[in-house]
């Protein structure tokens, strides 16, 4: 399914699954990503929060 929020870089990406999704990882990669604060994430109750700029800024960053 597309969203037409799908190629805005500043739309917020609620949630473990969906950051995944983006960065084409699968839930264990992702949270361990996460839990060792390797993407440039906010938790926000539960519920990591942030956008595809800052996530393939800090992909292509890292592997740069």
């Amino acid at each position: 399914m597309s969203h037409a929020y799908d190629n805005d870089l500043d739309a917020p990406i609620w949630g473990a699954d969906a950051i995944g999704k983006v960065l084409g990882l699968n839930k264990r990669q992702t949270y361990h990503l996460l839990n060792h604060n390797k993407l440039p994430v906010k938790k926000i109750g539960a519920k990591h929060v942030s956008t595809k700029r800052q996530l393939l800024a800090a992909v292509t960053v890292e592997h740069a």
